[in-house]
Formats: C-alpha cells, structure tokens, sequence
C-alpha cells in the first residue's frame, strides 16, 4: 500500500467515525496499523475510537501513537483518560501530569489528575488544582461535569460532605443546562411518563399462569435491580465461574422492549402475541446475544438493572428465566446515582436532581413489582448489596445454587479475571478493590440530601425492609 492509499484510507475512517460506524472504521484502522507500523494516524484514530468502550485496547495503540510523535498534546491527553478509565492510578498520575505541565486549565487532564489523586489518598491536592486552574464553561460539558465529580469525591475523603454535595450538584446542574433539549425526548422513551403507563398495565393484568413452552431454546437468566445496586460487583463475581457468562449492560432486550413500546395499545398488542411471534422473538434474542444459545450446562446472565421495568415482557418472553434482584438501601442508590456522571440517556438526565430521582426511582420498582404480582411464576431470588459486603462468599454461593451451576472455587479468584472483561460501568473503579463496606448507609452522612423526599422514599425503604429514618440518628446537617 503506497501513502496514497494511506491517506484514501483514513478519509474514509474520519467519514465513518463521524457517522458513528465506528465497527467498520476500527476494521480499517486495524489493517493500516499492520499496513504502517510508523504511521501516526492510523494508531491515533483506533485508539480514540476503543477508548469509546474498550479504554484497555486503547492503550497500547496510543503509546505507540505517542512514540511515533511525541509532542502530539492529544495523544498525551488520551493516555490519562485511557489510564484512568482503567484504573491505572500511577499511569493516570503521570500522563496528567504531563498534560497539565502544558495546560495547566485542560479539562481531561484535570479530571484524570484529580482521580489519581483521590486514589493514593491525597484529596487536598486534587482540590487545590481544581480550585486554582479549573474553569468550567469549555466546549464539552460532560468533561466539566467530570471533574465537579472529581471535586466531590476529594471533598467527602475529607468528610467535608456538604461541599461534596455542592459539587456533585453544580456538575449535574451543568449537565442538565447542556442537554436541556434531550429531557423532554428523552421522557417519551422511558422516562416518568412512560414507566407509570408500563407500570398501570401491569397492575391491571390478572394473574397469568406458566404457559406451556413454545420451543427448545434455553431461557437466559436476568439480572435486574436499580443501577448502583451493586449489579456490577454480583456480575464480576458470577463471571468468574467457568459455566457462567455475562454481558456487561448490553442492550440486548432493547429490540423486545422496542417492540413493546409504552402505550396501552402498545402492551396489549404485545402481551397478545402467538407463539410463532414469541418463538421469533427468542431466537432474535439469542442470535443477537451470542449466535445462539449458550452450550448445555452453561448459565448466560443477562445484566441490565435497568431492564427491571420490563420484567413482564420478560415474563412474557422467557417464563422460565431466573431473577437475581440486586437490592440496595435507596437511600445510598439514590446518593450513588446523583453523584455519578452518566451518559446523556433516559436513565442518566432523571438522575441530575434528588426530586427526580426519588422519583424515578419510585416508578422503575413499582412497575417491577407490578409486573411480579402479574407473573408470580417467574424464580426471583434476592441479593441485598448490604449482605454481599458482609459475606460476598456465602451470597454468591447462593446465587449460583438458584442459577444452577453451584459453586466453583475459581469464583474467589474474580478480582485476578477482572482483567479479561469488560466493565463500562461507572462501577470499575470499585470493583476492581477488595469488598469493602464504607458505601454501607453512606446515606447517614447526608441527611440533609433527603429533605423533601423522605416521603417518596419512605415505602421502599419499609418494603426492603430498611431501618426507617428515626432508627438511624443520621446527621442532618453537617
């Protein structure tokens, strides 16, 4: 291949990446890196596009990327993100320190830097950087976001827990500024509205008996809950069992859920579906997820909390499928999830206020529990973060023992595989520590986060059966 070809090449790949074809671009990059070991671009642009979804693979792309030319200051800006991401703490230090020594104000590098920090246990020098050279307001917001989080987790390693929840809300302020025009589409798709219509169909269905099976295909296991449930954790830990498989939150429901949509009309036709059209509907499923179904004796895991408003279709779909139910206090789930920088979606933009939130919230369990009193034939077993922390051993033991496979001692070495899967939930970072129980009824720390909801929460903390407010002497101000 000539230069030429080099150049036609990437003009191509800066097309697709713009339409967002990153498969096919990757596909391209992949035979030019092989193609011009010494070409910068090729490297460069794959490396930009793993760092999407897969920041390990990124890594050595970029490091070769900044060999071939090492003054390039994005590339340098790439490794701390890519480094971060992964958790590499010393690695994320170094290059952001690098970053910064050029510009001491960019975001990327800042936000890195911070996390680094916080990390080997030196949160007052995360803040005094954020303080002297952060300046909100550049082109991405989701970055300045990032860093209001970083800000936040230093100030609360310094139990300073009104600051860090200050600055937890000026990022989610500046998110809900930047994407104002995404709230209201994002709603119709599953926000408020949409989750209390699915949840008043299901609550007035009658009960529904197992039907009789409609093939031979395998029903897929589900693993559902409220995001920062501990889902993530649970799932690492299932992984490492050699009969168990998983899926790292991919959407592989959403063509069944898109097919139901959230109307009455919508559900009803749906739920009036024939076995031929809920046969299709399985064998999408698999081909989808894996190229069919998993091998005899082996368990697949489908883990989406956020599938939880859609456990009749599931009901419908896979009558037969096991539920792990992740609970959590909510008061410390709904703490978890405001201080968190999400993507731009349905889920993420109801999660930038306390009141939204609780809300939100509020519908995704009743519209499962709705959907349970509906199918009361589904196997649901749950797994309470507060016990995992506890005995993770004996609570995995049990989950595997109601998936089916049992026990394999491989399972206490899941830290040691973390390396070989994926994780792109905001969860890696604490995954990736030993169990520990400081997340337990964090809430208590901020008490005064809850004025004003302590109404919406109230039932669910009855119905899990959680120490009730005047139970806890909580501190409300701080």
């Amino acid at each position: 291949m000539s230069d030429t070809d080099l150049q036609r090449d990437m003009d191509a790949v800066r097309r697709l990446t713009a339409a967002q074809r990153y498969g096919e671009a990757v596909q391209i990059c992949e035979r030019l890196v092989a193609a011009f070991p010494d070409a910068f671009d090729p490297h460069f642009h794959l490396a930009a596009i793993l760092l999407l979804r897969e920041p390990k693979k990124a890594i050595p792309f970029l490091e070769r990327a900044h060999a071939i030319d090492p003054a390039h200051h994005e590339v340098l800006t790439l490794l701390a993100r890519a480094t971060e991401r992964v958790n590499d703490w010393p690695a994320a230090e170094a290059w952001s320190r690098k970053v910064l020594q050029k510009d001491p104000g960019n975001v990327y590098g800042i936000a890195a830097f911070a996390a680094a920090e916080i990390e080997a246990g030196r949160p007052a020098a995360a803040i005094d950087w954020i303080d002297r050279h952060f300046k909100p307001g550049g082109p991405d917001p989701m970055a300045d976001a990032a860093v209001c989080e970083r800000l936040g987790r230093a100030r609360e390693a310094l139990a300073d827990y009104r600051a860090a929840f200050d600055a937890h809300m000026t990022g989610n302020r500046i998110v809900k500024t930047a994407f104002a025009d995404r709230i209201d589409p994002a709603s119709q798709i599953a926000g408020p509205p949409a989750l209390k219509r699915i949840a008043d169909f299901y609550a007035g269905m009658p009960v529904q008996a197992m039907p009789d099976p409609v093939d031979d295909l395998p029903d897929p296991s589900f693993l559902l809950g409220f995001p920062r449930s501990g889902t993530t954790l649970l799932e690492n830990m299932l992984a490492a069992h050699p009969q168990v498989e998983t899926t790292d939150e991919r959407p592989l429901l959403d063509p069944i859920a898109n097919a139901a949509g959230s109307t009455p009309e919508s559900l009803a036709r749906f739920f009036a579906a024939s076995d031929g059209e809920v046969r299709k509907m399985r064998s999408w499923y698999w081909h989808n997820a894996r190229g069919g179904p998993p091998p005899a004796g082996h368990v697949f895991v489908d883990k989406q909390p956020s599938n939880t408003i859609w456990l009749g279709l599931i009901a419908k779909v896979f009558p037969r499928a096991r539920i792990l139910f992740a609970v959590r206090d909510p008061r410390d789930v709904l703490l978890s999830n405001l201080f968190l920088t999400f993507d731009t979606n349905p889920f993420g933009l109801n999660m930038l206020t306390p009141e939204g939130a609780a809300d939100y919230y509020g519908l995704v369990m009743t519209a499962g529990q709705a959907a349970l009193r509906a199918f009361p034939h589904l196997a649901v077993h749950e797994v309470r973060y507060e016990s995992v922390v506890e005995d993770w051993e004996g609570e995995v033991r049990a989950a595997l023992d109601f998936l089916g496979p049992g026990w394999d001692d491989s399972v206490r070495d899941y830290r040691e595989t973390l390396g070989q899967r994926r994780i792109s939930t905001p969860s890696a970072r604490q995954v990736s520590k030993p169990v520990y129980t400081s997340a337990r009824e964090k809430w208590r720390r901020y008490g005064f986060a809850f004025e004003g909801i302590r109404g919406a929460l109230d039932p669910w903390i009855r119905h899990w059966n959680h120490p009730a407010w005047d139970e806890t002497g909580q501190i409300t101000h701080t």
